[in-house]
């Protein structure tokens, strides 16, 4: 609803009774998700600094954007100035992001969803080597800053394997 249908704008409330609600996780809070849609642009940046700005900062955030032309150093050092973390997805519409802005990562895990169902319970596709991979560049990062990580249901069709395998090769 903030992100994706108010896109920012006249999202005070939401954001108010959200944030009251996540506040009660106490010190279980991890990292906050702005996830933006693929039509959330440049042209959208002074409401994200508007917006950003008045988020609290002993919460931490991370922004996910679907827009190639956010990538730039401008994004980047309105994430910078307000310590959010970009989100290092992976996303087959997306360029590859390795831009870090604040002192902790963020990564998602999206998977592909022309090839995983993602509602069957059970490993659809094996990511084993991939996750491999993917533990050997977390290792870059694990005793310097905090690291997050989200599976999504799309990317070998049960998240929890995806857990196991990554945090093994750890």
């Amino acid at each position: 609803m903030i992100t994706h249908v108010k896109m920012l704008k006249k999202c005070e409330y939401e954001t108010d009774v959200f944030l009251d609600r996540v506040r009660l996780l106490g010190d279980k809070l991890g990292v906050l998700l702005l996830q933006f849609p693929p039509n959330f642009g440049v042209e959208h940046l002074p409401d994200l600094e508007a917006y950003l700005e008045k988020l609290p900062k002993e919460i931490r955030f991370a922004v996910e954007v679907r827009n190639k032309t956010l990538l730039n150093q401008t994004f980047y050092s309105l994430l910078e100035t307000n310590r959010f973390a970009l989100v290092w997805v992976d996303n087959l519409l997306m360029a590859e992001i390795n831009t870090i802005t604040t002192n902790f990562l963020y990564f998602r895990w999206e998977g592909n969803r022309k090839k995983v169902n993602g509602t069957l319970g059970k490993l659809e596709v094996n990511r084993t080597g991939d996750l491999k991979l993917e533990a050997e560049r977390i290792q870059l990062f694990l005793n310097k800053i905090d690291v997050f990580g989200y599976f999504g249901k799309y990317y070998s069709g049960f998240p929890p394997s995806d857990v196991s395998n990554i945090q093994s090769s750890l």
